[in-house]
């Protein structure tokens, strides 16, 4: 028994292919060098390494949302007296987490309704700011 090596296994395929559709001379080599090219791609296509391909790296921490968040704040002591959404957001950063002014009104929104803050417009020296500030609930 004769041993084939892979590539003279594809040529004998294509070889028998185009004899068993007895086509015309220039359309018998056109079709035997297309299957062998072919052929060869498959095989370099299987032979090529698949890239790898790297994980996403999973956050291992507990996520807490923007609500959370402010009530942690809160617990520190930080609305002991009247904040401005510019400071709070001020005090996220140096946290390390970054949010945008939109980002913050219905969560405020929600601690006030629920009682936990008060928002006024009082300074704590008299007086009223423009904007709106955020404290304890007495």
């Amino acid at each position: 028994m004769i041993r084939t090596t892979g590539l003279e296994e594809k040529i004998i395929k294509a070889k028998k292919i185009v004899e068993k559709l007895n086509l015309a001379e220039p359309y018998r080599s056109i079709t035997y060098r297309t299957l062998l090219d072919k052929f060869l791609y498959e095989e370099d296509k299987e032979s090529v390494a698949k890239p790898v391909v790297q994980k996403k790296l999973k956050f291992r921490g507990k996520k807490t949302s923007t609500v959370e968040n402010i009530l942690n704040l809160k617990e520190e002591g930080f609305f002991s007296s009247p904040k401005s959404l510019r400071e709070i957001i001020e005090k996220f950063k140096s946290k390390d987490y970054h949010y945008h002014p939109a980002d913050l009104t219905d969560p405020l929104r929600r601690i006030i309704r629920s009682g936990q803050l008060k928002k006024t417009k009082d300074l704590p020296k008299g007086g009223k700011s423009k904007n709106w500030m955020y404290v304890n609930e007495k």
